[in-house]
């Protein structure tokens, strides 16, 4: 029913499941068969095997395509019922393909949309292996570094290490994003500074500006 069909949705969503924008492509491909700008569905192999090729080609919008059509598959099986909303295969397929899309993301200069990759696919975390999600959090890690957004880095980073202590890449990202993020507060302190210094010289200016007017206004009295 449509009752039916509208609760699975909500718990397709609140497990992060959701159809990625077709708009996203760059038309529509040779070998796609399909309608130009709509997202052909794809068994999940087939569409990691066709992205990767189109990766390695630098192609990276038609990957995602491809990718994206392996998801659509996906979110199609887990239509069948509540039950495969647990399987853990179907969760670690549509975790690489949701890694592979924000890889391609990041390749393009698009951290955000790479970030909401990865975030969907954490929102499966409780169904996934340790490797996987410390893979998937390494990604995000990587994202919010080149959005210069390093504070968030830091947290995606803890969480990792929380997972596995001795990742030897996050441990060196960490290194690495701690001396940036040393750097940016030391700068924005100085900056501060700066500001507040030339608010005091200006305050300064117009207090002897005054002081001059009150004693020409004396002179002249």
């Amino acid at each position: 029913t449509e009752g039916d069909m509208a609760e699975m949705k909500e718990a397709l969503a609140a497990k992060g499941y959701d159809l990625v924008n077709p708009g996203d492509g760059d038309g529509s491909d040779s070998d796609d068969g399909g309608i130009p700008g709509r997202i052909q569905s794809l068994e999940p192999a087939v569409a990691r095997e066709k992205g990767n090729k189109a990766f390695k080609e630098g192609k990276y919008d038609k990957a995602i395509r491809k990718w994206q059509g392996g998801l659509k598959s996906i979110l199609s099986s887990l239509c069948a019922g509540p039950q495969a909303l647990g399987d853990q295969s179907l969760s670690e397929l549509d975790l690489t393909l949701n890694l592979n899309i924000a890889m391609a993301y990041m390749k393009k200069g698009d951290f955000e949309a790479a970030e909401r990759c990865v975030e969907k696919a954490l929102a499966r975390r409780d169904a996934l292996p340790p490797h996987q999600i410390t893979k998937a959090l390494y990604r995000k890690a990587s994202a919010q570094r080149s959005m210069h957004r390093l504070e968030e880095c830091l947290a995606t980073l803890k969480d990792l290490l929380e997972v596995e202590t001795g990742h030897a890449a996050a441990l060196q990202m960490k290194q690495e994003v701690e001396r940036d993020w040393g750097r940016q507060v030391r700068d924005q302190k100085k900056n501060f500074k700066k500001l507040f210094s030339k608010m005091g010289d200006e305050d300064k200016e117009l207090q002897q500006r005054q002081r001059a007017e009150r004693t020409e206004a004396r002179r002249r009295a």
